[in-house]
């Protein structure tokens, strides 16, 4: 199914533990959970559901369509592996033993 490595990217990338970013950060998600909900106390029990929501699509689509979710993890990987050095300057060659 073309929709499954959409909607696996789609609940991963919403795991990310919001309640740990800072108050002044300008991460669009956040400002926009600050705006909507009131207090402290409810702000966590929506990202708790919410990030359990996520990981029990993410969890039958692993339990149902395993050869799909395996195709998208390794590609995910492996692009993660291809830019890995991104950036960085060549490796040299020389092993240097640090004393």
């Amino acid at each position: 199914m073309p929709f499954i490595p959409g909607l696996l990217e789609l609940c991963s990338s919403r795991l990310i533990r919001y309640e740990n970013l800072p108050e002044d950060t300008d991460d669009p998600t956040y400002v926009l959970l600050l705006e909507d909900t009131d207090t402290l106390p409810e702000r966590h029990a929506f990202l708790g559901n919410y990030r359990r929501y996520s990981c029990q699509v993410i969890e039958s689509i692993v339990n149902l369509r395993l050869s799909d979710a395996f195709s998208h993890i390794l590609g995910k990987a492996e692009a993660a592996f291809r830019t890995l050095y991104d950036g960085q300057p060549p490796l040299n060659g020389k092993l240097q033993l640090v004393s």
